[in-house]
């Protein structure tokens, strides 16, 4: 299922309209960091940002790919984020690792997912993976593997 909104202004926007359509969550002490290009080409952009969590606290990520004129994202080919799985040690856990079409957004011909975290304990983390994703313009439809990568910070919260 993918949902499509109007124009929207910048990538914080986005974020935001994001958290909002997410429904009532745990509370999050999130405070994500500046957005980051991970990967560009003629095609399309992707953005991540870096996170900092406050540790036993929720929050998320967000990813986003942002295809280039002329193409649009493909809502009909199996988008998926796959993520690497962290180890026990890990200062946070990942809600998942497997992301499917059904928890993608398209808003305003962006593609976005939602990845969701706990801050575990004290430290920084690497969340990495792959992106795979189709990108069409007029007759032609071709396929994206997209490594894709940012940092998690969990600091100690209000005592």
């Amino acid at each position: 299922m993918t949902f499509r909104v109007g124009r929207v202004a910048s990538p914080l926007m986005l974020v935001a309209l994001i958290a909002w359509c997410g429904g009532c969550r745990q509370a999050e002490t999130v405070t994500p960091l500046s957005s980051k290009e991970s990967a560009s080409s003629s095609l399309f952009r992707v953005q991540t940002n870096d996170v900092v969590l406050e540790e036993g606290n929720r929050g998320h990520a967000q990813l986003l790919v942002a295809p280039q004129s002329p193409w649009k994202f493909n809502d009909a080919y199996p988008t998926k984020l796959s993520l690497q799985p962290l180890n026990d040690q890990a200062s946070i856990a990942l809600m998942r690792t497997s992301f499917q079409e059904k928890d993608v957004w398209v808003v305003d011909g962006n593609v976005v997912v939602d990845v969701g975290l706990l801050g575990v304990r004290l430290g920084t983390e690497l969340v990495a993976g792959t992106f795979n994703f189709s990108l069409c313009r007029q007759e032609q439809c071709i396929l994206r593997e997209q490594a894709v990568s940012w940092k998690v910070r969990v600091t100690q919260g209000p005592r």
